[in-house]
């Protein structure tokens, strides 16, 4: 008997990964991770800001 809720495990935001991620609290796999340095905005392949999950574009610090 369940609730009808079902999860699967934590995996990484690379569409069909199949690495683990290193913790529960991660976005990316190991192999992923530098991805984690990236702008948020999809097709952006800038770094982040400090502090920020955008990169120096106003219109993506918008966003955010």
């Amino acid at each position: 008997v369940t609730d009808g809720i079902s999860l699967g495990r934590p995996c990484c935001r690379v569409h069909n990964c199949p690495f683990p991620l290193t913790n529960h609290h991660a976005h990316f796999c190991a192999v992923h991770a530098e991805k984690e340095q990236l702008c948020a905005v999809e097709g952006c392949d800038a770094r982040t800001q400090p502090e920020r999950l955008t990169c120096a574009i106003p219109e993506h610090q918008a966003l955010e």
